[in-house]
């Protein structure tokens, strides 16, 4: 009815989710290290979040918003 109409289909979303904490512990290559999130890679973590979806459809750029010193 919709492509009768003139319509077509551009984009589809699909919804994914894992449970994490049921993948299995493995080695890293031996030029990464695992480390836990601390306060002082918000910047750097937001700036990698927003180059890697900046060409990504509806994705706008995240402002940082802690009162981190930017």
């Amino acid at each position: 009815m919709l492509a009768q109409a003139g319509y077509r289909r551009v984009r589809t979303f699909v919804e994914m989710r894992a449970d994490l904490r049921a993948l299995p512990s493995s080695p890293l290559p031996d030029d990464l290290v695992r480390t836990p999130f601390e306060d002082r890679y918000d910047a750097l973590t937001l700036d990698a979040r927003n180059a890697t979806f900046a060409g990504h459809w509806g994705s706008m750029e995240e402002p940082w918003s802690r009162g981190g010193t930017r």
